[in-house]
């Protein structure tokens, strides 16, 4: 998927990628905004294949992190910052143990 970006990028390189509440970044924007996300990973320790948790809502910084999390290979695992909450009802069919899945089951 970041490969995509950067092609992107490439040929259209002062496009918007994102409009968000008026606020406009170009594809060539969101691939150096990914690049420096990257980086900042890449110190932190993040390697290949690590997992990296995003617990944030759908803005611009979400995608850029996205995207430089992707472009070091890591594993992006998505969190809703306003998730259920302790002691909400679980949704339908969950209540009863349908739709789990658990490490180490086959496919």
């Amino acid at each position: 998927m970041s490969e995509l970006l950067a092609t992107a990028a490439r040929f259209y390189p002062d496009r918007v990628a994102i409009d968000f509440l008026g606020a406009a970044l170009t594809y060539r924007e969101l691939l150096e905004a990914s690049e420096r996300a990257a980086q900042v990973l890449r110190t932190s320790g993040v390697r290949k294949g690590d997992r990296v948790a995003l617990i944030m809502p759908n803005c611009p910084q979400h995608a850029i992190a996205l995207y430089g999390a992707l472009r070091i290979r890591a594993i992006v695992a998505e969190h809703k910052p306003a998730g259920a909450r302790r002691g909400d009802p679980l949704p339908a069919g969950r209540a009863r143990g349908e739709g789990r899945h658990r490490m180490g089951e086959g496919r």
